[in-house]
């Protein structure tokens, strides 16, 4: 069975892993990255969870590695840090729907 993994910003994992996902903190982003290319040669990830601090200058080969791997998913997701809105919770969800399946669905909070 894969995992699901998250790579955050150290001291902001807590969340995660009460969720059951497993963490990896970082203090850099070249050390995301490092954590990153090893996570995908794990073998055992089924989703990788990325904090969107680190999409950011991914060197060519790693980014190429992101885009063309399929198990494990990468993900990049926004990590909020602060109790503010930063974004609707639709859009969050849209945006992170988008970059996984590769259009757009439309997320509607109403219910009947």
């Amino acid at each position: 069975m894969y995992k699901v993994t998250a790579i955050v910003q150290a001291g902001q994992g807590t969340g995660f892993t009460f969720a059951g996902v497993h963490v990896r903190e970082s203090s850099s982003a070249t050390e995301a990255h490092n954590i990153l290319g090893a996570e995908i040669d794990d073998g055992q990830n089924g989703i990788i969870l990325l904090d969107e601090k680190f999409t950011s200058d991914l060197s060519t080969k790693l980014q190429k590695r992101v885009d063309e791997s399929t198990i494990p998913l990468v993900v990049s997701i926004p990590v909020i840090t602060k109790w503010e809105f930063v974004r609707g919770r639709d859009e969050i969800i849209e945006n992170i729907i988008r970059r996984a399946v590769g259009y757009s669905i439309k997320v509607s909070g109403e219910t009947d």
